[in-house]
């Protein structure tokens, strides 16, 4: 199986600040431990607290970096994550063998925390349908910055689900395993598979013939393969 391979350009930024615009409205962008930028619709859209009681400035936690790309208003993204965050590039869709449809990520109902992995038509616009290998074996969302787990058990039909969760390369129920066409969990040993139940996305102990077979939906390349790309990541002192 073929991961991401990432050659790293280092950059030591030091309080540098950018210029840019959003809906007509300057923001400017202050690098430092914790990245500050201009307030342009709501901190918490952006995955930041106000900088002061006046709110007029953002600012990421400790140990994340603002990214003005990701969303409408930027997002401040974890400094582990960054690396994928902006490889929009080495992102695809994962598509059913069986009935050509394409994995993406939705919540379930309003009275469950759980966000489960569910098959839709395949859109190369809607970005919570992109998904990354990362170096560690993990499906990453591209969207929404987490990774599909096998953790997941219903009682009342018996079945497993996959469910998304905040990217932890220490779960072994987030590393996964190519098996020929077909994509198994490292720890249960668990085949991926579709069709099973209403659209959802569950495991299963053995294959399930063509339903737990996956492609690349629009590319000849094998579902585990991955590219490779140069990137520039910010070290900030």
């Amino acid at each position: 199986m073929q991961f991401i391979s990432l050659s790293v350009v280092f950059c030591i930024c030091l309080a540098t600040s950018t210029l840019y615009e959003v809906n007509g409205k300057d923001v400017v962008i202050f690098r430092g431990e914790r990245d500050r930028f201009t307030n342009v619709f709501h901190c918490n859209v952006s995955n930041a607290v106000c900088s002061d009681e006046s709110c007029v400035d953002c600012q990421c936690m400790v140990n994340q970096t603002f990214i003005q790309t990701r969303g409408q208003y930027g997002k401040c993204v974890s400094n582990e994550l960054m690396v994928y965050a902006i490889s929009y590039e080495d992102s695809f869709l994962l598509q059913d063998y069986i009935d050509k449809i394409c994995l993406y990520q939705k919540p379930y109902m309003l009275y469950t925390k759980d966000t489960f992995v569910l098959a839709g038509t395949c859109s190369y616009d809607n970005w919570d349908y992109r998904w990354i290998w990362t170096n560690f074996g993990q499906l990453f969302n591209w969207q929404t910055l987490e990774c599909m787990a096998d953790d997941l058990y219903a009682r009342n039909n018996y079945k497993y689900y996959v469910t998304m969760n905040k990217c932890d390369r220490n779960n072994q129920r987030q590393l996964w395993e190519c098996v020929g066409e077909r994509i198994k969990q490292t720890q249960s040993g668990r085949y991926m598979c579709h069709g099973e139940h209403s659209g959802y996305v569950t495991t299963r102990k053995y294959y399930w013939g063509y339903r737990s077979k996956w492609t690349r939906f629009g590319s000849k390349k094998d579902v585990c393969s991955q590219g490779s790309q140069i990137l520039k990541l910010f070290i900030k002192q």
